[in-house]
């Protein structure tokens, strides 16, 4: 059964990438679908190349609303999307011409599958690339189910834009306007709690442009940083009793990332006491999730969970070593 696809993509100030946004989906492999192009208050030119791209293709709807977030944006998007199944996509990132038809394609032919979650490349301001793949090129795609969902997909990346989901799966659920980082971890794992069986896909068919304006995880540190930290904790206490080390190794990611934005000094006691409290956990919570053998993380990466944990402010010094 052909299930039409909704692509939302939210847009603010974005008019130096926005063709090139949308036209790598229009170029893409797969063609069963429909864009929503949300101009969320531009500023720029941004606006009236959603509107050309409205007027030419019949598919491509613009709707103009009120500066007030991204989370907001995406809402709006979802209230007005007519597909059976959503992908959000950021309005400076691109699709690649080969892999969403595959994924789309094998996600359709299972009814019992909920959600798509596929690799991407990250592109780095000085042209350096890194593909992250989520399972072996032999296995191409594998499907999970129960906890392995949370294993398979709550162990690795929180973005919302490496994944597909089924209308089915996320009826009812939306953004937290609230928030102004960390918005996307919470909804994919709002989803993750209803969902039965997902997906994994060794295609990597996104490319995130990374160490841009706004973006936390390459900026500076903020009170957006606090927020992420106890969203991920929050995420932890609530599978605190069915997949404690998968909350821990969200917890981890969350405090890695605020301790290489902190500056060397004094001055940051809020944002260590905060990475405390996130990474603070039982003795036996530490011994799981070391033993642990189906979290992602190699045992290199765990010991040095155990680093942040122990000694906060020598990674901070290192870290400030390492950009000098």
């Amino acid at each position: 059964m052909k299930m039409q696809l909704s692509i939302i993509i939210p847009i603010y100030n974005t008019e130096k990438y926005l063709r090139r946004c949308v036209d790598g989906i229009l170029n893409a492999d797969f063609s069963d679908y429909e864009i929503l192009l949300i101009d969320d208050g531009s500023t720029d030119g941004s606006g009236a190349i959603c509107d050309a791209y409205a007027k030419e293709h019949s598919f491509i709807t613009a709707f103009h609303i009120e500066n007030e977030g991204v989370s907001k944006a995406r809402n709006y998007g979802l209230s007005k999307a007519k597909g059976e199944c959503f992908f959000f996509v950021d309005s400076d990132d691109v699709i690649e011409k080969e892999g969403l038809k595959h994924v789309m394609d094998v996600l359709q032919s299972d009814a019992e599958a909920q959600m798509a979650c596929f690799g991407f490349t990250n592109v780095y301001e000085d042209g350096r690339t890194k593909k992250r793949v989520l399972c072996s090129k032999e296995d191409d795609h594998r499907s999970v189910q129960g906890k392995d969902v949370l294993y398979q997909v709550l162990n690795g990346p929180g973005y919302v834009w490496n994944k597909i989901f089924k209308k089915s799966l996320i009826q009812g659920i939306t953004f937290d306007e609230s928030l102004r980082y960390g918005e996307d971890t919470l909804f994919v794992f709002q989803a993750l709690e209803h969902c039965e069986k997902a997906i994994v896909f060794h295609a990597a068919p996104y490319r995130y442009f990374c160490e841009r304006t706004g973006n936390v995880t390459a900026g500076t540190v903020d009170e957006r940083s606090l927020e992420y930290l106890r969203i991920n904790r929050s995420i932890f206490e609530a599978v605190r009793n069915t997949a404690p080390t998968v909350g821990m190794s969200r917890c981890f990611t969350a405090a890695k990332t605020v301790l290489s934005k902190i500056p060397r000094g004094s001055g940051q006691d809020a944002y260590y006491r905060e990475v405390k409290k996130t990474i603070r956990f039982k003795p036996g919570e530490w011994l799981a999730y070391l033993k642990d053998g189906k979290l992602r993380e190699s045992k290199k990466q765990r010991v040095e969970s155990l680093g942040v944990t122990l000694f906060p402010r020598l990674i901070v010094w290192i870290n400030g070593r390492k950009h000098r």
